[in-house]
């Protein structure tokens, strides 16, 4: 999964969460994914008072075949849904709410613990849809376990497509 974490911004007026996934075309297990994701995290957002703009796909508007898919059927709007659909990865794009209406912003973006609140829904509406859990008890065990086999330090973290493409990613510590 590529998932794009968002604020919207439109007129100070509009409020609510809304998650794009992909579109049915040319992938259409990819879009049904998608879907099963956008869903889940959406529930834990609204839980937590956000108002459901609901979940979407989005076309590109009119025919323009340099958004094409490779079987020629019309591309998702989103570049970032269109190009992890052309890789065969299922994009998400989460609108957590409207950073310039202020009852969203007071209510869910003003302070670090409000934040936080957004990435735990986001993260746990993964982890339910994709069927994760976490037992602390064995992750608690494992860090004590291994706490020393790294040292504090920079690492270099490189994924297989990072690698096909010749760049990498750099994590700070």
């Amino acid at each position: 999964y590529l998932i794009s974490f968002h604020l919207n911004g439109l007129n100070g007026t509009n409020r609510g969460a809304v998650i794009f996934y992909p579109n049915t075309n040319y992938r259409p297990d990819l879009s049904e994914d998608g879907k099963v994701v956008a869903q889940s995290v959406l529930n834990e957002l609204t839980a937590l008072g956000i108002q459901s703009m609901g979940i979407r796909t989005n076309t590109i508007d009119g025919h323009d075949e340099k958004y094409d898919y490779p079987d020629g059927s019309e591309g998702d709007y989103y570049g970032v849904i269109r190009h992890a659909k052309n890789l065969g990865i299922t994009g998400l794009i989460i609108e957590h709410c409207f950073a310039d209406n202020k009852a969203d912003f007071d209510a869910f973006l003003s302070s670090e613990s409000k934040l936080q609140n957004l990435g735990i829904a986001d993260a746990t509406g993964i982890a339910k849809a994709l069927g994760l859990s976490i037992d602390t008890t064995t992750m608690d065990q494992l860090a004590y376990e291994n706490k020393d086999v790294l040292k504090d330090g920079t690492y270099e973290i490189q994924s297989i497509l990072n690698l096909l493409k010749g760049k990498r990613h750099i994590i700070l510590k």
